[in-house]
């Protein structure tokens, strides 16, 4: 899995609401026509539920 762009990412989940879940993000991006490899990064995430699109962020920019 290559690195993904947190900004690019939030593109998938334009209307989440907030807080959610991990499964929430990836079924959400997915119908969004996210790539592999955006929920791939999303299934990596340490946490199981996120309050804002920040969390997200930061938590995808720590994904490896």
């Amino acid at each position: 899995m290559s690195a993904v762009n947190p900004i690019e990412i939030q593109k998938y989940l334009k209307d989440v609401h907030y807080p959610v879940t991990k499964e929430e993000l990836v079924r959400r991006a997915e119908e969004h026509g996210a790539s592999k490899n955006i929920r791939e990064a999303l299934e990596h995430l340490k946490a199981n539920e996120f309050k804002t699109p920040m969390e997200v962020s930061q938590a995808i920019s720590k994904v490896k």
